[in-house]
């Protein structure tokens, strides 16, 4: 039995949570729907802050008159111990002048107790006011803070507003853009582009492997130019010299031509 209505329990609490969820989304779609829908949900905050800043009001109000009768009661205990003094100043002079007067004896114990109970009473009050300033003041700062924040919450409203115009035409012209770009049949086109992609691909591939092979073959001529030139210039000189020695063996003084001593 126990097991049974702990689980009716159980889809009570869900039933409960759903419908909650629901209205929350409900309220969630009334107040971020549209602009009177958000201005609607600004104005309910700034109303609920109004409310608190006049629940501070009217408890600074009742601080306000609660300290102003204590400042008024102290005020009456200084008058009336300014008038105790002298009562016991008179009753002091007649003990003075007759000692066995005791009547005035028990004039001066009632008052000297009054002045005790003076003294206590105005200690007591000047800590009672002195707390209540310090708890005005913070209800100042309270009231300033709420202050501040309504003035936010005017400012964000319209931030606010603002936003969800800027989001909602972003928003419409990207599903409008979306829906043409999805009307429109491309495949032709793109396939077209694919194709001379491809085609340019393949075409610069073949040119990069052309230049390469040119380039190879550029500098094998070059090298084997080179070689042949070295080579003429070699015979040059040994004929040169040969022609030189033949010379001297004949007797002859024949100078190295200047080109061949460059050479060597």
């Amino acid at each position: 039995m126990g097991n049974f209505l702990r689980a009716i329990g159980r889809i009570v609490m869900a039933v409960i949570t759903l419908g909650q969820y629901k209205a929350n989304n409900v309220a969630d779609s009334v107040y971020t729907g549209s602009e009177d829908g958000v201005r609607a949900g600004y104005t309910a905050l700034r109303d609920q802050l109004i409310g608190q800043f006049e629940q501070v009001i009217s408890g600074v109000a009742g601080i306000e008159n609660i300290k102003a009768q204590k400042e008024a009661r102290l005020v009456a205990l200084n008058k009336e111990e300014i008038a105790l003094q002298r009562t016991l100043e008179g009753i002091i002079s007649v003990v003075e002048s007759n000692p066995e007067d005791m009547q005035a004896l028990e004039d001066f114990n009632r008052m000297d107790a009054r002045q005790h109970a003076i003294d206590e009473e105005q200690e007591n009050l000047a800590t009672e006011i002195a707390d209540m300033e310090t708890k005005l003041e913070d209800k100042q700062m309270m009231l300033n803070k709420i202050k501040d924040e309504i003035n936010d919450i005017k400012r964000e409203e319209e931030e606010s507003v603002s936003d969800l115009a800027l989001a909602t035409l972003e928003e419409n012209l990207a599903r409008e853009e979306m829906g043409l770009k999805q009307s429109i049949n491309r495949s032709g086109v793109d396939a077209i582009r694919n194709t001379i992609r491809k085609k340019q691909a393949t075409a610069k591939t073949m040119s990069r492997a052309a230049g390469a092979d040119t380039e190879k073959r550029m500098e094998r001529y070059k090298t084997q130019g080179q070689a042949t030139q070295s080579n003429a210039k070699l015979q040059e000189i040994l004929a040169e010299r040969a022609a030189a020695r033949k010379a001297k063996e004949a007797g002859g003084e024949v100078s190295v031509s200047n080109a061949t001593e460059r050479n060597i």
